[in-house]
């Protein structure tokens, strides 16, 4: 959001999505680009069954602000933050358990390794 400012781009709106997702479904970003069209919400995320993903989302620039202030003032979790501002969850019917695997640790590294063979 800072680097919109600094660089003067004429954005709206940011989507955050992890690096370390490998299997993450490309599809999904047009179901996250669209869906503050018919919404007043200035925060979406992404849901798969019972888990809120809280980094894979799309953020209104008219956030900054709010955020900046909140993170000086020690706020670190983005969940605690996101409910205090409202947002709106995307519930994706997720049969894939694949979609949202981050490779943080051997374990998940493991379990990609299954996926691709």
């Amino acid at each position: 959001m800072e680097w919109i400012k600094k660089n003067k781009k004429n954005y709206n709106w940011i989507a955050t999505f992890p690096c370390d997702t490998p299997f993450f479904d490309k599809d999904l970003i047009d179901i996250i680009k669209n869906c503050q069209k018919n919404s007043s919400k200035k925060l979406f995320f992404l849901k798969s069954g019972a888990r809120r993903h809280n980094i894979f989302g799309l953020w209104s620039l008219e956030l900054k602000d709010i955020l900046l202030d909140d993170i000086n003032k020690g706020q670190r979790k983005v969940e605690e933050w996101a409910n205090k501002v409202g947002s709106e969850i995307i519930e994706i019917n997720d049969k894939n358990d694949y979609t949202f695997l981050n490779i943080n640790t051997k374990e998940d590294l493991e379990k990609a390794k299954k996926k691709i063979k």
